[in-house]
């Protein structure tokens, strides 16, 4: 039985690398974390990444729903306050 040539591959954890990707961590922070190059990521670990873009999107969309819907409760209230003192200044 011939030997493989080269360095031995190092064992990776997938989720180590979703979970950093999810908290935003650049692809270079990771690899030096992990010990690898960055482009060993992008080559053996697509399916992660896209996957932790997703996870980041649906993240990204509840916040900016709630961000919008405290928006528009602010707006709501700042124009019935509007609305009030026209009434109140017609009173008089």
């Amino acid at each position: 039985m011939m030997r493989k040539r080269g360095r031995p591959r190092k064992e990776v954890d997938p989720g180590v690398i979703l979970h950093m990707l999810t908290n935003n961590a650049p692809i270079s922070r990771i690899a030096k974390h992990i010990g690898i190059h960055r482009d060993t990521i992008y080559t053996n670990y697509r399916q992660v990444i896209e996957a932790a873009r997703v996870c980041n999107r649906e993240a990204w969309k509840k916040i900016s729903d709630a961000m919008f819907e405290e928006f528009l409760e602010k707006k709501r209230l700042k124009d019935e306050a509007s609305n009030s003192r026209r009434r109140y200044r017609r009173r008089f």
